[in-house]
């Protein structure tokens, strides 16, 4: 739909907006720990309310403007504006915490209070109450810096379509105008010249874009593209391969059902007992044996296995429904 960071909630614009912008922090891609990205280090208040970041120098969009901890504050401010911060999709409600986000959001403010760049290279968020997990959240593309106004203004045909970021890669330039998007067809992308981290040793990456999972698998199979999705039918062929043909790696997130009101008792407590009985009558290890192929591991809690003190990782149980029990 777009390419606008703020926008990006999907996995597929995510993966692509990720190799156009640069935020303050990353994602270890093993560990998942939180690791320097343009932040280069960070200073945490004792309560956990205030959050100074030391910015890494020389750093520049792909069109050579610098990029300051005035980009950040800019970036922020624009994905808490009101029209994209209840479009949907929108990724402008992690920020919601940072003092002045409400006036922002409401069209009260056009400044984010909770926001400071302190110089250049040092940039400081405020929250309205104490958020120890808020370094995580800054991982998020509703975090990422964004060039000036009117930078934005003058994309062609629009910033979603044309996005101008710090990332290692960059919308591919058309001789003649013409954009790296081909609507149904495919992005392009080529290394940032400019891009503080280093240059990609890639010299182009095109993103074919596919009707289905099936069709990318199929195009994946015919040799037509590098990396594909595998169907949940197929993941047994697949991983029959050989280890150099694929990567099988459970992620934190949690796919749930959600039973809505109207389908349930009036009386609290029995419409509680219908939830744990629907819950308990899920046999989620079939699930994910059969259905995902292996690609999915049932959910013994609320919490993903992956994530330090769940129940699969240690801790306490805390969804006593979430065992298979039909009787």
């Amino acid at each position: 739909v777009s390419l606008d960071p703020v926008l990006a909630s999907q996995p597929a614009a995510a993966r692509v907006v990720r190799q156009l912008f640069d935020g303050l922090v990353r994602y270890d891609d093993t560990t998942a720990a939180v690791i320097p990205d343009m932040a280069l280090s960070w200073d945490v208040s004792a309560g956990n309310t205030r959050f100074t970041f030391h910015l890494r120098k020389g750093a520049k969009f792909s069109d050579g403007e610098p990029v300051t901890a005035a980009s950040f504050v800019a970036g922020m401010t624009r994905a808490l504006l009101p029209a994209l911060h209840g479009a949907p999709g929108s990724l402008g409600p992690e920020l919601d915490g940072i003092v002045g986000a409400a006036a922002v959001t409401d069209g009260t403010s056009a400044t984010l209070a909770g926001a400071q760049a302190l110089d250049d290279r040092t940039l400081a968020i405020s929250l309205s109450s104490p958020d120890a997990e808020f370094l995580i959240r800054c991982a998020g593309l509703a975090f990422v810096p964004v060039p000036s106004a009117a930078t934005i203004a003058a994309q062609r045909p629009g910033w979603g379509e044309a996005p101008v970021g710090n990332g290692p890669f960059m919308l591919q330039p058309r001789p003649g105008g013409g954009g790296a998007w081909v609507h149904g067809r495919s992005i392009t992308l080529v290394p940032n010249p400019g891009h503080g981290g280093g240059v990609p040793k890639l010299g182009e990456v095109a993103f074919e874009i596919e009707p289905s999972v099936d069709a990318a698998y199929a195009a994946w199979q015919a040799g037509q593209v590098d990396w594909a999705p595998v169907p949940s039918s197929d993941t047994t062929v697949v991983m029959a391969l050989g280890k150099q043909d694929h990567v099988l790696r459970l992620s934190a997130q949690l796919d749930y059902l959600v039973v809505t009101g109207t389908a349930l008792p009036a009386v609290p407590a029995a419409a509680a007992q219908v939830r744990q009985a629907i819950s308990m009558a899920i046999d989620r290890a079939s699930l994910a044996s059969s259905i995902f192929a292996g690609q999915a591991a049932p959910a013994t809690g609320i919490v993903p296995a992956l994530i330090p003190g769940s129940a699969s990782n240690g801790g306490a149980r805390p969804c006593g429904a979430c065992a298979f029990d039909p009787a």
